[in-house]
């Protein structure tokens, strides 16, 4: 796709206009960071041989100079009514909200291109703006997947979150690939996450739960119990550093008295 950057033919460096023969065997080589050159457009280049290929990366371009303001919204109207007319696909699928490219770029915020703890990294596109899904609550090191939304930019998810599997599968070309900042080391970066514990009530339950997440220095942002008959199952609302230190956590919370089990939510 966009990220792509050359290709190896039997383990060869090779042009990507090299032609391909039966039984040859076939590397692409890409970057993590990248967008599609407008040098690819060039007829002489070789590289987009389809109307469709072509549509998407002036498609992409053109989100591009929007977002940038070197484009108005009306203007970009204009265009993609102009590209209906001539019966572009691409131009109904923008109309009708399939995809929506402009609203992706629109989306974009001034962030460095190289993202600290506490952020995520979009593939492919710098200075995307993006939230951690509420249904999911991902944290490092989880398994990480974006889902563009309409108007409030990416959407990231655990990879198995049921919610993104869901709406994934209802529009795949929707779904675009994250993946955490590297670590800074830095302490004041903190992820909500969910913890759910089934325990038996008892006095003093509450303080020694607290008393765990103190020494762990993980705060309680907050705590919903719900009892039922001989026992009670509590969600606590935490602010971790990464998954690792919720994996300790939860470790002691299942040692504290009283607790039967003390997992992810």
């Amino acid at each position: 796709g966009h990220r792509c950057r050359g290709a190896k033919v039997n383990n060869q460096i090779v042009a990507l206009t090299t032609e391909l023969q039966t039984g040859q065997t076939v590397e692409l080589m890409t970057v993590k960071q990248g967008g599609p050159s407008r040098d690819w457009m060039s007829p002489e280049s070789g590289f987009l041989k389809s109307p469709r290929a072509r549509q998407k990366v002036r498609t992409w371009f053109h989100a591009l100079d929007l977002a940038e303001g070197r484009v108005d919204e009306r203007s970009a109207e204009r265009a993609t009514d102009r590209m209906a007319e001539s019966g572009s696909t691409e131009a109904e699928r923008l109309k009708r909200a399939e995809i929506s490219a402009e609203e992706v770029i629109l989306s974009k915020i001034a962030k460095p291109k190289t993202a600290a703890k506490g952020q995520v990294l979009v593939v492919g596109v710098d200075r995307m703006l993006t939230a951690l899904a509420r249904c999911c609550k991902p944290a490092p090191p989880d398994a990480i997947r974006g889902f563009v939304t309409r108007g409030r930019g990416v959407s990231v998810h655990r990879a198995e979150c049921t919610t993104f599997l869901r709406m994934s599968a209802g529009a795949p070309e929707r779904v675009i690939e994250t993946e955490w900042g590297q670590p800074s080391g830095a302490l004041d970066a903190r992820y909500l996450v969910d913890a759910v514990l089934i325990a038996r009530p008892r006095q003093d339950l509450i303080r020694d739960i607290a008393e765990v997440l103190a020494r762990e220095r993980i705060p309680l942002a907050k705590i919903d119990s719900f009892p039922k008959s001989d026992q009670i199952t509590m969600v606590l609302s935490l602010q971790v550093m990464d998954g690792e230190q919720l994996k300790r956590a939860l470790a002691m919370l299942c040692d504290v008295a009283g607790v039967i089990s003390a997992t992810r939510g």
